[in-house]
């Protein structure tokens, strides 16, 4: 048995460029990062992470009596709260981007399906979400653009509670400043 020689193709094989497909495959929150530090964004990590933050954890976590603790060590708490701040207030920025890009990829998956069900006049816009928000191919989608969207609440929280412990550690060096001023009237008034 003879085998025929297969005819080649004459069409040029397009060479695949791999940063090109990795640039593509680059979610948004990457993309638009790179896009304004090249810009000169600083965008604050700490820098366990590649940023400029250096937080200190052990001052993460209030102590039971903050007014026991020394002047030094308020500062020291302060500082890597308002860091840790710094911090949350990125986290919450790139998780609003994947919020953003999970909704584009579940309204992108359920959109013919949409389309498709609003011919049906009879079905109201509550029946069409739930039917196509419960279909198969399209749950994955809606199910993962709610948990981001959950992650941005629970990130938001966080920050709350951040500022609130600034609050209480600015209100404890406000308070103190404000005993050393009385102090300080008090000796100036008994040496007259």
């Amino acid at each position: 048995m003879k085998l025929k020689k297969v005819k080649e193709n004459n069409t040029k094989r397009k060479k695949i460029n791999p940063k090109e497909i990795k640039e593509r495959r680059k979610n948004l929150v990457d993309s638009l990062t790179e896009d304004l530090e090249q810009k000169g964004v600083e965008f604050f990590r700490p820098s366990e992470h590649g940023g400029t933050l250096d937080i200190d954890s052990d001052y993460l976590a209030l102590p039971k009596d903050i007014t026991e603790i020394p002047s030094r060590e308020l500062g020291r708490y302060l500082n890597a709260f308002t860091q840790q701040r710094m911090y949350m207030r990125t986290l919450i920025g790139w998780q609003e981007i994947e919020v953003e890009q999970a909704k584009r990829v579940y309204f992108d998956k359920a959109h013919s399906l949409y389309e498709e069900l609003s011919k049906d006049k009879k079905l109201s816009e509550t029946a069409k979400e739930r039917i196509v928000n419960n279909t198969e191919g399209i749950k994955e989608y809606f199910i993962k653009y709610k948990d981001e969207k959950k992650k941005l609440t629970l990130l938001n929280y966080n920050l709350a509670s951040i500022e609130d412990a600034i609050f209480t550690i600015s209100r404890e060096i406000s308070r103190r400043e404000g005993d050393f001023n009385i102090e300080n009237r008090n000796e100036n008034v008994q040496r007259r």
